[in-house]
């Protein structure tokens, strides 16, 4: 009932302060499961209370390190319980004149992690998630994941307490695919769980749909993704309202709807934290180039490749602002033209070229540079090539 009861406390006010009393009270109350509990809920609560990732970065070591030293408490104190039993048959044994005895285990404890369904279920899911940049990453991440999923299905229909555990795995599976450019199939699963998503507390309810939304975004399904925006689901945490601000921003640009983009981009975008801010710009610049108006769009453009954190943060996001000024200044200089030179057009593929020569293959899935290689190998070069 306490731990059904804290866990009620998630993402509430108050719930750091509860978490610090607890950390500082644990040997008066001698409540170490319940604290454990109540460390795995802090840290699973960190990125939903923390948007900014270099700052969560810096909560995560102390909270592991905390809990890592609940645990410890929490095996010896059971430890402890069990050599009361084993004392017990010792005295037993001793009263019958019997020569067995049950070694205490007082100092240390060593053990070999059990493979159990729960330690194989969230030990699968752990490797799940990508740390390196190992070019078989997804296929192992994908095993792990699919491993995952098979050991929770058979559980989570006896023991309810496992459904959030499911949702989150199944999630995951739709997020990686997702961002290795499988989306009808990324699609497919998190189509399998949206129902499940209003069920489940708000923060969850929330990650689902971010990740539900970019991705119909990427199956180019934009007419989708608006109704969803509008009908099915509102938001109140600033990372992810800005993330969804720019999936509404995206589909509006994949449209051409230049009168949704015109009521958006007055939204004040330079609050939002690097790398969205950034990519927010480049919609805005995108805009001003659909309306005809190059020079604001040179101009906001120019204003991405001078910031400073546009090289030493995201490298990869600079050379597609590049790719940007290069379609907005030939088409300022053809604007009179019926049919662009050759020179120009190869000046845009060459750009194109360039950028997936050289960069990760998640970048060339970033829907920004997705528009514009559309713009320029289907719309521009058709229409001014012979």
């Amino acid at each position: 009932m306490l731990i059904h009861a804290y866990d009620k406390l998630k993402f509430s006010d108050g719930m750091d302060e509860k978490h610090e009393t607890l950390l500082k009270e644990k040997d008066d109350y001698a409540s170490y499961s319940f604290v454990m509990d109540a460390c795995l809920l802090q840290l699973n609560n960190l990125h939903h209370k923390v948007p900014d990732l270099i700052k969560r970065m810096n909560e995560y070591p102390a909270q592991i390190k905390d809990s890592r030293q609940v645990l410890k408490d929490m095996i010896s104190a059971y430890c402890a319980k069990l050599n009361v039993q084993s004392s017990y048959y010792n005295w037993i044994s001793y009263n019958h004149k019997l020569e067995q005895r049950e070694t205490l285990l007082l100092d240390e404890f060593h053990i070999v992690l059990e493979k159990n369904p729960i330690s194989n279920f969230f030990n699968n899911f752990s490797q799940s998630f990508t740390i390196s940049d190992d070019p078989n990453s997804f296929e192992n991440q994908l095993k792990h994941l699919n491993e995952a999923i098979e050991i929770i299905e058979p559980l989570y229909k006896k023991n309810k307490l496992l459904h959030e555990a499911r949702f989150l795995v199944l999630m995951g599976k739709g997020r990686e695919i997702s961002s290795f450019g499988h989306f009808l199939e990324a699609h497919e699963t998190l189509s399998k769980i949206k129902a499940d998503a209003d069920k489940l507390n708000v923060h969850n309810k929330t990650v689902f749909y971010v990740n539900y939304i970019t991705n119909l975004v990427k199956c180019k399904f934009y007419k989708e993704a608006l109704h969803t925006l509008e009908n099915e689901f509102t938001i109140e945490n600033s990372l992810y309202k800005n993330m969804l601000l720019y999936n509404r921003l995206l589909c509006y640009l994949f449209l051409r709807d230049t009168k949704n983009l015109a009521t958006y981009i007055t939204y004040d975008l330079d609050a939002a934290p690097f790398p969205q801010n950034y990519v927010l710009k480049m919609i805005k610049s995108a805009y001003f180039y659909l309306i005809g108006e190059y020079e604001t769009a040179i101009s906001v453009i120019n204003s991405l490749l001078q910031a400073k954190s546009s090289s030493d943060n995201m490298q990869y996001y600079q050379p597609v602002a590049t790719i940007f000024k290069r379609l907005y200044t030939v088409s300022q200089k053809n604007s009179l033209q019926k049919k662009w030179p050759e020179k120009d057009i190869k000046t845009l593929q060459d750009g194109i070229l360039e950028f997936e020569k050289t960069a990760p293959a998640e970048f060339k899935l970033v829907s920004t540079y997705l528009w514009i290689k559309d713009e320029i190998e289907l719309n521009l070069i058709k229409k001014h090539s012979s």
